[in-house]
């Protein structure tokens, strides 16, 4: 026992400690100059450096002690130009301009440097963007594209680090890839509440952010989307053995793919004269002791933060009793919901129990988000009993979505989407999915919301199956993303239900939500059991856990 607590502390004491060098980085440090010599320009940083040739157009990135963490790699867009498809690319490309000026944005002050690839006319411009920044161990790297042809472009995906081995690149940590295991942040999208480690030999595909550990020597490379304004952000990495490319220098062995892909979907319009830039790539090598991962997934977090304008929220998270969870699942009524108010209060609220919620089972339908005859004295009634027992009130709804013979899909057939194959998969039969470009539909739901909070008086709201719009095959709004037409709708929630609402976000994919919800819940629902099982649908105590700690 007791060398179990002296390790516990020695991790604790590592974890400070690392915390102190990777996030105060030595106070005051400015970063060092961009120069460029022999045709490489030399970006440092406050703890690596990355050089980029710009005879070959790719990137490399050293560590201070000429460890090698990424070597070769390249950054591109897939853009559509008068009807045809066409890669830029600075790798192999001629006559590569840079630039270095000073910034100071969300991040802090710092460097920004920029690799120019000039499209002389036929092609858009293409840039390859780094900044670093005072004090901070990671680089910021994104890729843009500028429209300076005579008619707009489409954008597809903006990639600002990709390597491959068929390319000379290689991603390196220990001295075998077989002992390298990905941390995901979700799964292929549509499975963002599935929490994988992933071996990386066996192929990842992380969404939003990825932290590649290294078992054997403790190194890591974290890496992530601080944002997802208008791009699903993913990190595709795998390891074949046969291809595996080798430190010149160490002979380390290296994974065969890292891939930071930034997917507009559908594709992106942007107009003559317009930039379009991919959403910012956060890049942060590890090679201390292996708490110093935990420090660095920090140090991602709280880039996030500030590059999405989070502040904490100051009224606390609520601790929330649900007629869902508890045993009604949507067979709930006014005098079950007034019998267990009046319960809530007099035995959980003295042990910090601080919110009632209304989950499914109140409403006419999904989609006719008005009481039904189980609530025959209306929800106001109900709100105001949760707040006269001290409790705040709290209440779920989908207004993304409508089933069956709900009025709105009656009188208004033509505000919902044709879905995709992934959209036809998720939905139930008889449900529909809004679409939530429609202008129409945008004042719906900003009349729903507000109806429930200022009219009812519900202070929270569990907003539920939203990821359900995201499955369209096309939109009334047309040239935008299903990343920024989803962070709108938001936005229009939390514009109706006023800043004092706690909104919680139930539904995938978790970074479309960032700043614009005061929580989400992170997994699938929970129930009560340990949840041993694995693969995607497994629920339960740990699975919940899993993906909470995230």
């Amino acid at each position: 026992m007791k060398t179990s607590f002296n390790r516990f502390k020695s991790a604790v004491a590592a974890t400070a400690l690392m915390m102190t060098l990777l996030l105060a980085g030595g106070a005051g440090a400015a970063p060092a100059a961009v120069t460029e010599r022999d045709g490489v320009l030399h970006i440092p940083g406050a703890r690596a450096e990355v050089r980029y040739n710009l005879k070959t157009g790719t990137f490399d990135l050293f560590l201070a002690n000429g460890d090698a963490v990424i070597l070769n790699a390249r950054a591109e867009a897939s853009v559509t130009v008068s009807g045809e498809k066409t890669l830029l690319t600075p790798a192999g490309a001629k006559n590569l301009k840079w630039t270095s000026v000073k910034i100071k944005d969300a991040l802090g002050a710092g460097v920004e440097t920029t690799v120019i690839l000039h499209g002389g006319g036929r092609q858009p411009d293409f840039r390859h963007i780094f900044r670093i920044y005072e004090n901070k161990p990671y680089f910021v790297i994104s890729a843009a594209v500028i429209d300076k042809l005579d008619t707009p472009i489409g954008v597809e995906r903006l990639s600002p680090v990709i390597v491959d081995a068929k390319s000379g690149g290689g991603v390196f940590l220990g001295k075998d890839p077989k002992s390298v295991y990905m941390l995901e942040n979700g799964h292929k999208n549509q499975f963002d509440f599935w929490v994988r480690l992933a071996r990386v030999s066996g192929g990842s595909d992380s969404n939003w952010s990825g932290a590649a550990y290294d078992t054997a020597s403790g190194r890591a490379l974290i890496g992530g989307f601080l944002k997802q304004s208008a791009s699903l952000g993913s990190i595709l990495a795998g390891y074949d053995a046969a291809a595996a490319p080798a430190d010149p220098r160490t002979g380390r062995l290296g994974l065969t793919s890292y891939h930071a892909k930034a997917t507009l979907s559908p594709m992106r319009r942007v107009n003559q004269g317009e930039t379009l830039e991919s959403d910012p790539f956060f890049v942060c090598p590890v090679w201390e002791a292996p708490p110093a991962a935990l420090a660095a997934l920090e140090a991602f977090g709280d880039a996030a933060a500030l590059a999405n304008g989070i502040t904490p929220y100051k009224r606390g998270t609520p601790t929330l009793w649900d007629t869902w969870y508890s045993r009604y699942y949507d067979g709930i009524s006014e005098d079950i919901v007034f019998k267990n108010v009046d319960s809530v209060a007099a035995k959980l609220k003295p042990y910090g129990m601080d919110t009632f919620e209304l989950d499914a089972g109140w409403e006419r339908s999904r989609g006719d988000w008005f009481p039904n005859e189980k609530f025959p004295n209306g929800m106001k009634v109900i709100a105001d009993r949760i707040h006269a027992k001290g409790l705040r009130s709290a209440i779920w709804f989908a207004p993304f979505m409508a089933e069956g013979e709900a009025p709105v899909i009656r009188q208004h057939p033509d505000w919902f989407l044709e879905l995709d194959t992934i959209g036809k998969a998720v939905l139930p039969k008889n449900a529909k999915a809004l679409d939530i470009s429609n202008p129409e539909v945008k004042v719906w739901i900003a009349d729903t919301v507000r109806r429930i909070t200022r009219d009812w008086g519900f202070k929270m709201l569990k907003v539920d199956f939203t990821y359900y719009s995201l499955s369209g095959k096309k939109y009334y709004e047309r040239g935008r993303t299903r990343a920024e037409i989803f962070r709108e709708a938001y936005g229009i929630i939390r514009e109706a239900a006023g800043p004092d609402v706690y909104i919680l976000a139930v539904g995938v994919p978790v970074a479309y939500h960032v700043g614009l919800v005061d929580g989400m819940r992170t997994g699938l629902d929970n129930s009560p059991r340990w949840g041993t099982e694995s693969g995607y649908a497994a629920q339960g105590t740990l699975p919940s856990y899993r993906a909470m700690i995230r």
